[in-house]
C-alpha cells in the first residue's frame, strides 16, 4: 500500500514511476471535475470508455476549461501519442489529412520540379494507431467537416487521390473539441452528420474553489499535494491490452478502508493489480469551500494573501462569465435604467478564461520577488487582470450609455476587487443595486 501511495504522489507531480511491467508514464496532472450525477462517471472515465471502443468523441466546453490538457492526459494514460491540430475559418481539408508539396530537384545541371506528400495530423495518427486531436473543430466549414465522415466510421479509412486508401491501424482514435454557443454569443456548431457519428462529453465552468486551486498550482504557488483535502477523491484505471483490444478496469481509493476498490463492484483490488493502477484526482466539492492552508504553516501568511486574491479573481471572473452567458437581464433593473441598457441588448464579448487568473498570480509572485509588499502588489495585479479581460477594442463596445470597459471597471470597484482611485474617472453610485454591494 505504501508503494502505491508513493507512486500516486510521483504521478501527481508529473514524475516517472516504475512498475513490474516496465516504466510508467509521465502523467502531467489533470484533476477531473465533471461527475455525472446519474452515473457517477467523470470525464476521464467517459473518454476512456469511448477510446476503448474506438468511438470518435467530441468535447464541448468554454475556453480555458482544460479540454486540451484532458486529451493529453488520456494519451499518457493509454500510452499513445497525441497529434493535435488547431482549426481556423476557411481551413482546407488538406491541412488535416495531407497535401502535395511542390519542390525543385537539381541533378546534372538540370532543374526539375518534384512533389512530396506532406502528411497531416489525422493521417499520421491513422498510420501510427495514435490519437488525433482536432481543436476548435466547429471553425471548419461544413463541407470540410463532412470530408472526415469515413474516418469517423467503425473501420476508419480515407481515400487519397490516385485511388489509394489508407486504413487506420488498431489504436487509432479521433477526438474533437469546440467552444459551443453560449448566451447571446453565436458560434458555428458541429455539422449534423459528423455529430451523429460521435460521442459527446460536455465540460462546464470550473467551480470557484477548484479554479482558485488549479490557478495556484499552475502559477507555481502550491504543489498538487497541497491542494488535496476531503474534497478530492482518488480514482484510477487499470489498463490491459488483449487480442480483442484494450480493456479498462475503473477503481477508486476507499479512505476509510485505505484500499483500492473496484469502481462498480466495490471489491478490493489485489496487490498485484494495485501495481498497475494509474491514478488521478477527482474534485467532488461544491466549489464554495475554502482550502485549508494550515498544512503549509511555513508560508502561511504568504498563502493567505495569494489564496484570498485567487478566490477574489475567480469570483469576479465567474461573475463576468455569468453576465455574458445570461445577458444583461442578469443585471439589476435599477442599474440598467440608470445607464439606459436595453434588457434585450446583446453582449457579444469573449468570455474570460482561467488563464487570466494564472497570469495574475504569476505576476504577484514576480513582484513579491522584487521586494514589493502585498498592499502594493494587489492593485497592480488586479488592474492588469481587468485589462486582460477587456481585450483591447472590446472595451469600447457600447452598453447603453456606457462602454463594456466602463461596466467591467464599475463592477470591479463595486465588488471591492480594486480600489476606486485606480480608475478615478469611473463613478460608482452607492445606493441600491448590485454595484453597491460589498463582498468579503
Amino acid at each position: 500500500m505504501r508503494k502505491v501511495k508513493e507512486a500516486m504522489r510521483k504521478i501527481m507531480k508529473g514524475k516517472d514511476i516504475e512498475t513490474e511491467d516496465g516504466p510508467g508514464y509521465n502523467l502531467s496532472y489533470y484533476i477531473a471535475r465533471y461527475i455525472d450525477s446519474s452515473t457517477n462517471l467523470d470525464e476521464v472515465q467517459m473518454l476512456l470508455l469511448a477510446y476503448g471502443r474506438q468511438q470518435p468523441a467530441i468535447i464541448s466546453g468554454p475556453p480555458g476549461m482544460g479540454k486540451t490538457q484532458l486529451i493529453k492526459f488520456i494519451g499518457k494514460l493509454v500510452g499513445k501519442r497525441v497529434y493535435r491540430k488547431g482549426c481556423y475559418h476557411k481551413m482546407p481539408l488538406d491541412d488535416l489529412i495531407g497535401k502535395e508539396i511542390l519542390g525543385v530537384e537539381r541533378a546534372g545541371g538540370t532543374v526539375a520540379t518534384k512533389s512530396d506528400f506532406e502528411e497531416g495530423s489525422i493521417l499520421t495518427a491513422m498510420k501510427e494507431g495514435a490519437i488525433a486531436y482536432i481543436d476548435e473543430f466547429n471553425l471548419l466549414d461544413e463541407g470540410v467537416q463532412k470530408g472526415l465522415n469515413t474516418i469517423l466510421e467503425e473501420t476508419p479509412e480515407y481515400r487519397l487521390s490516385g485511388e489509394k486508401t489508407i486504413e487506420a491501424k488498431p489504436g487509432f482514435w479521433i477526438v474533437m473539441s469546440y467552444n459551443p454557443m453560449s448566451g447571446h454569443q453565436k458560434a458555428r456548431d458541429v455539422e449534423e452528420a459528423v455529430g451523429d457519428r460521435c460521442e459527446y462529453v460536455y465540460l462546464k465552468d470550473l467551480p470557484k474553489d477548484l479554479l482558485a486551486r488549479i490557478s495556484l498550482v499552475k502559477a507555481g504557488v502550491l504543489s498538487t499535494d497541497e491542494i488535496i483535502d476531503e474534497d478530492m477523491e482518488k480514482r484510477g484505471v487499470i489498463i490491459e491490452e488483449t487480442e480483442e483490444g484494450v480493456k479498462f478496469r475503473f477503481v477508486y481509493y476507499d479512505k476509510e478502508d485505505n484500499d483500492w476498490k473496484d469502481f462498480f463492484t466495490g471489491e478490493t483490488v489485489s496487490e498485484e493489480d494495485e501495481k498497475k493502477i494509474k491514478p488521478y484526482l477527482v474534485y467532488t466539492g461544491s466549489g464554495n469551500k475554502m482550502l485549508d492552508i494550515n498544512k503549509a504553516a511555513k508560508k502561511r501568511e504568504y498563502l493567505e494573501n495569494i489564496y484570498k486574491l485567487a478566490l477574489k479573481l475567480a469570483d469576479f471572473e465567474m461573475f463576468i462569465r455569468g453576465i455574458l452567458e445570461n445577458g444583461v437581464e442578469a443585471l439589476p433593473e435599477d442599474f440598467r435604467q440608470r445607464y439606459a441598457i436595453d434588457s434585450f441588448e446583446l453582449m457579444e464579448i469573449p468570455k474570460p478564461s482561467p488563464r487570466v487568473i494564472i497570469r495574475a498570480l504569476k505576476k504577484y509572485n514576480q513582484l513579491l520577488g522584487m521586494g514589493a509588499k502585498p498592499d502594493q502588489i494587489e492593485p497592480i495585479v488586479t488592474k492588469h487582470f481587468i485589462e486582460d479581460i477587456l481585450r483591447g477594442e472590446y472595451q469600447f463596445t457600447k452598453l447603453g450609455e456606457i462602454t463594456y470597459g466602463d461596466f467591467i471597471k464599475m463592477m470591479a470597484i463595486s465588488k471591492r476587487l480594486i480600489p476606486a482611485e485606480v480608475y478615478p474617472d469611473i463613478k460608482v453610485e452607492e445606493e441600491g443595486g448590485e454595484d453597491s454591494e460589498e463582498e468579503e
